[in-house]
């Protein structure tokens, strides 16, 4: 949505969380395009009342206005079990052996693997760092955060990249 005068862009997220990532994608893709094509100012993300949901739906939002790389969280500590292993492994059952170790790498699980069970892996600062991808349509104004105290944690990582 533009204000009247196309200065302000208003782009309200009721959830992070969805099933259909790539619908997603594209919406944010034509809304950043309009929000371009109209040379608008300053865009304002409404989160407020955004119970949480999937970290991918923050990503790709803070995709469109940050080249700034962020973080969730400065360290993480985490427990290789064989329950962590099973759900991995049964999320992943239906790819090839190729396909399960290329997503294994893709979303930074080999500590599961590399070290043995009942070992806690510690990651922090650099390790933690997400890098905005370059996208068609970067909004380069001022971005202002609509928020309140019913926003959840994912609506927080939003916070942080601004």
């Amino acid at each position: 949505m533009l204000t009247d005068d196309k200065k302000n862009g208003i782009i309200t997220i009721k959830s992070f969380a969805g099933s259909d990532l790539t619908n997603y994608e594209l919406f944010l893709k034509e809304y950043f395009g309009q929000i371009n094509e109209n040379n608008v100012e300053n865009l304002i993300i409404d989160i407020r009342d955004n119970p949480g949901g999937n970290t991918k739906y923050v990503d790709q939002l803070i995709n469109y206005f940050s080249d700034e790389p962020y973080q969730y969280e400065r360290k993480l500590i985490c427990k290789v079990s064989q329950e962590r292993r099973y759900e991995i492994n049964r999320l992943t059952e239906n790819y090839s052996k190729e396909e399960r170790k290329d997503l294994i790498k893709l979303y930074n699980l080999n500590w599961l693997y590399d070290n043995p069970i009942g070992d806690t892996v510690v990651f922090k600062d650099k390790e933690l760092l997400h890098y905005p991808k370059q996208v068609a349509h970067k909004f380069k104004g001022s971005v202002y955060l609509l928020i309140n105290e019913r926003c959840r944690v994912n609506s927080s990582f939003v916070c942080t990249s601004v």
